[in-house]
């Protein structure tokens, strides 16, 4: 009875907090990073509902996966690391009758919701995970600005921290969104980077 009770708590929190997101106008803000997902399963959340995406972008992160599915790509749960929970559907088959053809016929009904423990990039460690590229088809405007001074421009996941980070030391500018507004704002970074009293590093656009 009691684990009944601890798992309806957490699809209770789990559902208030995508309602709290909706609520708040944050869902466009957390949209403009799950671009990433036209990945054609380049990670296993590629495959999740959007509340589900949401609930990992909320965790911080743009990877999360179970304990075992880390260990199939060589990465292992940090001691002491914490569990976030999304939902899975608890689904039944049964048969029905169509009322005018007095056919059977079988269908899937969802009948709750059960809580799922995954765990985020950031709180495992091992081997290097590797995605595709996930460059759109045409650079932003003044992508041959950065090419310019050297700067290579990449896309793909972060750390669910910033939309986008420019490295003077790498000379790379990596980004987590299409927004060319982000992109401008990395490229303004990179001109800094040209000054005298400018010392090398990275530089990140924080989620506000």
């Amino acid at each position: 009875m009691a684990q009944n009770s601890i798992a309806w708590d957490r699809v209770e929190e789990a559902t208030q907090r995508l309602i709290t997101l909706f609520e708040s106008g944050g869902l466009p803000k957390a949209l403009q990073l799950d671009f990433i997902r036209v990945a054609q399963g380049a990670r296993p959340s590629d495959a999740w509902s959007l509340g589900n995406r949401l609930l990992m972008l909320l965790a911080g992160t743009d990877d999360a996966r179970g304990y075992r599915q880390w260990e199939a790509v060589g990465r292992h749960v940090k001691k002491g690391a914490k569990a976030f929970y999304i939902l899975a559907p608890l689904t039944r088959t049964v048969e029905e009758t169509d009322p005018e053809t007095g056919e059977k016929r079988e269908r899937v009904i969802v009948r709750g919701f059960k809580t799922v423990p995954v765990f985020r990039l950031e709180d495992t460690e091992g081997a290097r995970v590797t995605y595709p590229d996930l460059a759109p088809p045409t650079l932003p405007p003044l992508a041959e600005i950065a090419q310019a001074w050297g700067y290579r421009i990449t896309y793909g996941p972060g750390d669910g921290r910033c939309y986008g980070w420019t490295s003077a030391g790498a000379r790379e500018i990596h980004l987590m969104t299409t927004d060319r507004v982000v992109y401008w704002h990395e490229l303004g970074h990179a001109a800094d980077a040209r000054t005298p009293t400018y010392k090398a590093g990275s530089i990140r656009i924080r989620k506000s």
